[in-house]
């Protein structure tokens, strides 16, 4: 993979450093009257240290926190890199949704962007760096993790488009605080787990069991009747499970609502 030039702009927008241009047209406004929807992120903050409290491996806490971010900044996956004399060391990741990420890599390799992007935050103000010329490329955004004097390390996050930077900023800053916080206080070469993590059961509790079948179905692209078929109810019941699907995993559609689950281990491996 070539290694991408990404010089920083100087310009700032909602407190992001824009690296590289992203085209006016893509950016949106997401509105909604639905009270789930938590655009400010409080709940997913609150949800996120909540968590954190059952110490959970850095594997697991970045994993969670793609569930938490798929909606509506459309997180995708998630690293925290560590500067070390050695160079780069990735002490968490979860790219399993990651639909650009390269497959050949290297055990501890980055793809050539987020090594730019890592390079790049120092801790004045989080990063943003998007490729419009290149639409296989997920945008990142990225922030310096504990205090500028003793980093724990950068938390990159590969987003989706079209992209607003608005909404990352807002959505995502208070939860890489409480990261940073948390792993501020580990050992990572102890806490680095190089296996799958286990699942979080924090989606899992508020499900029944009948909500994460239709969950499952809607993984595999079943409409609400084929779904209501399956298992014997009414299409407008699948639609109030589907209702309260979103609530529990505090997303508003289905692609998003499938995109959490994966990332909350609740659904079968693709």
């Amino acid at each position: 993979m070539p290694v991408l030039e990404a010089k920083e702009s100087g310009e700032r927008r909602h407190g992001l450093s824009v690296v590289s241009e992203q085209p006016a047209a893509t950016d949106r406004r997401v509105t909604s009257s639905r009270r789930w929807d938590d655009r400010s992120g409080e709940l997913a903050t609150t949800t996120f240290a909540h968590f954190l409290t059952g110490r959970p491996t850095p594997d697991e806490a970045v994993r969670l926190l793609v569930a938490m971010l798929c909606w509506p900044i459309g997180a995708q996956g998630a690293l925290v890199v560590k500067r070390t004399g050695m160079g780069l060391l990735t002490v968490a990741a979860y790219v399993d949704q990651v639909k650009a990420w390269p497959g050949g890599l290297d055990a501890g390799e980055l793809p050539s962007e987020v090594a730019t992007i890592v390079e790049q935050t120092n801790g004045a103000h989080p990063m943003l760096w998007s490729q419009p010329d290149d639409p296989s490329r997920s945008p990142l955004a990225a922030w310096q993790l504990g205090s500028p004097s003793d980093p724990a390390g950068v938390l990159v996050v590969f987003l989706s488009t079209p992209l607003e930077e608005r909404l990352v900023a807002m959505r995502a800053n208070s939860i890489a605080e409480i990261l940073g916080l948390y792993l501020a206080g580990m050992d990572f070469d102890a806490a680095h787990t190089s296996g799958r993590p286990s699942s979080s059961k924090l989606g899992a509790e508020s499900l029944s069991p009948r909500q994460l079948r239709i969950l499952q179905m809607m993984a595999d692209e079943l409409t609400n009747p084929q779904i209501a078929s399956r298992i014997g109810f009414s299409t407008s019941t699948v639609r109030m499970e589907s209702l309260a699907i979103y609530r529990a995993l505090g997303v508003h559609d289905r692609q998003h609502a499938v995109i959490a689950a994966r990332a909350l281990g609740l659904l079968q491996p693709v």
